[in-house]
């Protein structure tokens, strides 16, 4: 035989592999969907919080959001949401 058998090189492994990988991507793209569907719906009451106008980017350092949001007129500064890495200014004064 020309080809030896794809099983016995371990082939099978490396698919389920790949399988579950792709299975788990596409459920976080999923989560971060829901997340950011379930953050623009709801019942229309005065929100606290708005995403930022200004910030340009993926939000790693609330430092950095807070100072764009008191920038933009936010008296409770701002904060980056974990999920969806948006910046997210709080209209509210802070207690």
């Amino acid at each position: 035989m020309i080809y030896p058998n794809l099983v016995q090189l371990g082939w099978s492994d490396l698919i389920q592999k790949q399988q579950s990988s792709n299975t788990m991507l596409v459920n976080y793209v999923y989560l971060l969907n829901m997340a950011e569907m379930s953050s623009s719906m709801g019942v229309e009451t005065k929100s606290c919080r708005y995403s930022s106008k200004t910030y340009k980017g993926l939000c790693f350092y609330s430092r950095n959001c807070d100072i764009i949001c008191k920038a933009e007129g936010a008296p409770g500064g701002g904060h980056c949401q974990i999920l969806t890495l948006r910046c997210f200014c709080n209209v509210c004064d802070p207690d």
